[in-house]
């Protein structure tokens, strides 16, 4: 309870949830989550604390660096570029292009290589033994596109909402109390 605001059982149980499914998918992806998530946790530390912060799409980048740095490292260390380096390439020019110009054509870009390419991460899950490496693997994988996806959706919400000319800003959420236009302000 921060602020004496109530926290409803619902919060509480969707927290305990959330722990509950970040620690269960640490004990099965084990190693492979570790580099892509302290990068992604990296990158938004540095976006809330720096300038550095991208405009609507800080999330979305951050996450598709934490993946994209796992990729990287990954191909450092076994030396195999091959079946990582369109993704490096091609993500990595698309969150460059977001992160300078935010706006609906490299959003939509990068909606559509990560579809893409999470349809071939679905199809290789399904071909390879549940609790193999490579299983194991393919869970991140999923993981950080859905991820990515959600983030870019959010943040083209948010690009759209800085949009909108001010009179024609969403009306606040339903249980939103809205003080009257006539009252003082604290009655």
């Amino acid at each position: 309870m921060a602020g004496g605001k109530k926290t409803s059982p619902g919060t509480v149980l969707a927290n305990i949830a959330g722990w509950a499914g970040g620690w269960a998918l640490a004990q099965y992806s084990g190693a492979n989550l570790v580099v892509p998530a302290c990068t992604m946790l990296l990158v938004f530390i540095v976006f809330a604390k720096t300038p550095l912060r991208p405009r609507h799409f800080g999330p979305a980048i951050a996450v598709i660096l934490g993946h994209l740095t796992w990729f990287v490292f990954g191909a450092v260390f076994t030396g195999m570029w091959a079946p990582v380096i369109l993704d490096v390439v091609l993500i990595g020019g698309g969150v460059a292009w977001l992160w300078a110009r935010p706006g609906l054509v490299p959003c939509l870009v990068l909606v559509g290589l990560e579809i893409t390419t999470l349809v071939v991460n679905v199809v290789a899950i399904l071909s390879v033994a549940v609790g193999s490496v490579e299983h194991r693997a393919l869970v991140v994988h999923v993981l950080f596109r859905v991820l990515a996806l959600v983030a870019l959706g959010f943040g083209y919400r948010t690009l759209r909402k800085s949009l909108l000319p001010s009179d024609q800003q969403p009306a606040p959420a339903s249980n939103q109390q809205v003080a009257p236009i006539d009252a003082a302000p604290g009655t």
